[in-house]
């Protein structure tokens, strides 16, 4: 393969159309022809069975058998099969020498100008399998009538479109949807066209498609369980509804982009780094030109050495440890840095991620130094307590729980409603259930009337039976746990509370159980510390590990004292430290 000059990339184009014979053309980027580029998944085991994987087809390049992928030999057919073939293509494994480092490194720089010249993206989302077909032409009648509740709720009851409901959801298990550098390829394309075996769809179907899947996820996901037994996939709905999206992307720094793409897979963990350089203002600062010759573990903490460096911060330890970015034991990383392999769950940490304010170090600035090697961070921070009791994380799979109880009497909340107010916005991590104007009394009444049902025998309001069985599961598991010396029983029926809500909440209700269940899900179990804060921790935690505040990181964190040193656990909730108010109390002396 010919080398680059400049700002020379290559191009593919069919020299004969009946024996499908390619050659690569050299162009200039800065005034290239016109050219199409395509995006497609390199493997999927959905489509392909492993044998077909394990052996490449054949296609003639300049003359030469070239192996590649089934699905990009797939592609490579349907684009000649069609008129795209009279336009040049862009394809990333034919026009980049993946045997060439240098050239890959500095190609991956390009990507993104790549597809924003490209007159047009071509997706291959893979052969008409599993009905495709019928997914294409059901996503324009799912977006006409997406208004109408009432329709979808008796199409899914009637069984009106069961193929078409499990064409989508085999459509959406497809790995296209996951991978990571689609998101810069599609936030970067002028214009895009989704091709699946012989039928293609224009950008805005998809995207109108989703936006009505998630408008009305509350009525259409629950009727698609329970009547079809189909769940889909929400990651993919998430990833394509903000990819799809080119003005999301325009004021994200790198940590928040990771973070925000942290639910795609790459083959190479090194590209959830560098496949989303392009989406993010602040990259060149960060990291430069990509270099393939670093292992994962030097590009992930690099990453964070430079945001250090680059902005007095260390907001990245919310996503180290657990439980954000769960930890793999393919990689040797320190604890206090993120494995960016795939997250788990949502941060806390609303300066990653648009959540309720959390400012738990002020405007401090973060006071640390990395060792040369980068294996050990030393940071300046408080520490304000010392976990005490924690309950089962288990609770949502409905597991063998056992409570680790709080040997502490003490409470940090006056006793009675303000102590269950403070259990009852720790729970949900103190996020909005309600979009009207909203305190914390507001999330007590919603949870006190959950609570009525299980405590006092009734039924309550709960119009989703999936959502009232989550409610009692995390009762039965939490009834017995300690909070300065009481049960969660003995305090929800020792206070006296009065409801000013009307009797149908439901929307509330069902909203707040929701936000339990992910926030302080498997997870995140419920801890007590030794000054008596309610508090949310991580599934590996241990009574006697610290709650810290550290400067330059917008959460608390939880570390474990070692002989000589501390390991990072991952971020925590403590409810009465989250916005600033242990530095307050500093300055107050």
């Amino acid at each position: 393969m010919l080398p680059l000059e400049n700002d020379d990339i290559r191009l593919l184009v069919l020299k004969d159309r009946n024996a499908k014979d390619y050659s690569l053309i050299h162009v200039s980027l800065k005034t290239p022809p016109l050219f199409y580029a395509l995006s497609y998944a390199w493997t999927d085991e959905s489509l392909y069975p492993k044998s077909e994987h394990d052996t490449p087809q054949q296609i003639q390049l300049h003359g030469h058998d070239t192996p590649v992928g089934p699905n990009l030999a797939a592609a490579l057919e349907a684009w000649r099969s069609n008129g795209y073939s009279k336009v040049p293509l862009w394809v990333d494994f034919l026009c980049i020498d993946q045997k060439n480092i240098s050239e890959r490194n500095h190609q991956v720089l390009r990507m993104y100008s790549i597809y924003q010249k490209a007159a047009l993206v071509t997706v291959w989302l893979g052969p008409d399998r599993h009905d495709s077909h019928l997914a294409f032409d059901f996503m324009s009648t799912f977006v006409k009538q997406a208004h109408n509740l009432e329709w979808i709720r008796r199409s899914i009851s009637e069984h009106t479109f069961s193929r078409e409901w499990c064409a989508i959801d085999h459509l959406l298990r497809r790995n296209w949807w996951k991978r990571v550098w689609i998101i810069q390829e599609m936030v970067a394309a002028n214009d895009i066209v989704f091709v699946c075996g012989d039928k293609s769809v224009q950008r805005d179907v998809i995207v109108h498609f989703f936006e009505s899947l998630i408008s009305t996820d509350a009525t259409y996901r629950r009727l698609l369980a329970s009547e079809e037994g189909i769940e889909l996939s929400g990651d993919a709905i998430t990833l394509a509804n903000t990819y799809l999206r080119p003005h999301a992307w325009k004021t994200r720094n790198l940590l928040q982009t990771a973070y925000a793409t942290g639910k795609s897979s790459a083959t190479d963990d090194r590209d959830k780094i560098y496949g989303v350089l392009g989406l993010a203002q602040d990259a060149t600062a960060l990291v430069g030109t990509p270099d393939y010759l670093l292992s994962i573990e030097q590009v992930y903490k690099r990453f964070c050495a430079s945001f250090f460096q680059q902005y007095q911060s260390l907001e990245f330890l919310s996503l180290a440890g657990q439980p954000v970015f769960g930890r793999t034991s393919r990689i040797a990383l320190p604890t206090w840095a993120p494995d960016w392999h795939r997250r788990t769950l949502s941060s806390l940490n609303s300066k990653i991620r648009p959540a309720t304010p959390t400012t738990a170090s002020g405007d401090m600035k973060a006071q640390a130094m990395f060792s040369e090697d980068l294996r050990t961070l030393t940071a300046l921070g408080i520490c304000v307590d010392i976990v005490d009791g924690l309950s089962c994380p288990d609770w949502v799979t409905n597991g063998v729980c056992k409570l680790q109880q709080a040997k502490s009497l003490k409470l940090a909340y006056n006793p009675g409603l303000e102590t269950l107010e403070a259990l009852s916005r720790t729970l949900i991590g103190d996020s909005r259930i309600m979009s009207k104007s909203y305190t914390g009394r507001d999330t007590l009444e919603v949870f006190m009337r959950c609570c009525r049902g299980v405590v006092k025998g009734e039924q309550g309001n709960h119009k989703s039976e999936r959502m009232r069985l989550i409610f009692n599961s995390w009762f039965k598991h939490h009834r017995d746990f300690g909070i300065g010396g009481k049960s969660l029983h003995e305090w929800l029926t020792s206070v006296q509370f009065e409801s000013q809500f009307p009797d149908d909440i439901e929307t509330a209700e069902e909203r707040y159980i929701h936000k339990l269940s992910i926030t302080h899900g498997p997870n995140r179990p419920l801890m007590t510390t030794s000054k008596g804060y309610l508090g949310l921790a991580v599934n590996n935690c241990k009574p006697g590990d610290l709650v810290c505040v550290i400067y330059g990181c917008s959460t608390p964190v939880l570390l474990r004292r070692m002989t000589d040193h501390c390991i990072f656990i991952g971020e925590a909730y403590l409810h009465g430290i989250m916005n600033g108010e242990v530095l307050d109390g500093l300055q107050k002396g």
